[in-house]
């Protein structure tokens, strides 16, 4: 069988250090940040050694059906300028892509260079985002996320590929919830536990289903 390698593009949201000013009545000044999008262009073979996919969510009632957007986190000013959060879209055609390396790492393709997922060696249930290899690496107390491709398990429409990732720190992390408890205080709820934690905070299992970007 022959594969046809053609371009997909996807919108890339960046976290630019351009702040602006607006004052109102006088009396209130507000500092925010601009968030351009650009469109980004990859390479896209459907073959079976390395494909390109989109992560949708399932089994979690909160985001079901959605697909994660790597998006830059808003609410800090000491944020690492590359570094991204999972948010969730009904929308593909905004949806982050990913792939899988040859050591197993998430990547997403950005507009900057490539993000690679990772998590806090902190405690036994971290939160789950995307940042460049270099700050990775030069902190010892972020890991890599490794991940795999599981067959798919019939509990779920499409005949998808389910992702699990793990993390081979001190905790071991490697189970996906979704909190939507810390939407209100991190503006991601996406954590990866080393075990289930239904009740505190109230959680949501989740299920990401590896969604072929070529087909």
């Amino acid at each position: 069988m022959q594969f046809t390698t053609t371009t997909v593009d996807y919108t890339d949201v960046q976290y630019d250090l351009v702040p602006f000013t607006t004052t109102s009545y006088i009396i209130t000044t507000t500092t925010d940040k601009i968030f351009p999008t650009h469109t980004t262009t990859i390479k896209c073979t459907p073959s079976i050694a390395n494909p390109s996919f989109y992560l949708q969510a399932t089994n979690a009632p909160s985001v079901n059906n959605k697909y994660i957007q790597a998006y830059p986190q808003p609410f800090s000013n000491n944020v690492r300028q590359s570094q991204k959060i999972p948010k969730f879209t009904r929308y593909k055609d905004v949806a982050s892509v990913f792939y899988l390396d040859s050591k197993s790492r998430l990547l997403s393709p950005n507009y900057n260079g490539t993000l690679y997922a990772f998590a806090d060696n902190f405690n036994d249930f971290q939160l789950f985002e995307w940042l460049e290899r270099g700050e990775i690496n030069a902190n010892s107390y972020l890991l890599y996320a490794t991940c795999t491709l599981q067959p798919p398990s019939g509990r779920f429409d499409g005949g998808y590929q389910e992702l699990t990732c793990k993390t081979d720190g001190t905790w071991g992390l490697h189970i996906f919830q979704y909190c939507p408890l810390y939407m209100e205080f991190y503006d991601t709820g996406l954590v990866l536990g080393a075990e289930a934690s239904p009740e505190t905070p109230d959680c949501q299992n989740i299920v990401f289903l590896a969604v072929p970007v070529c087909k």
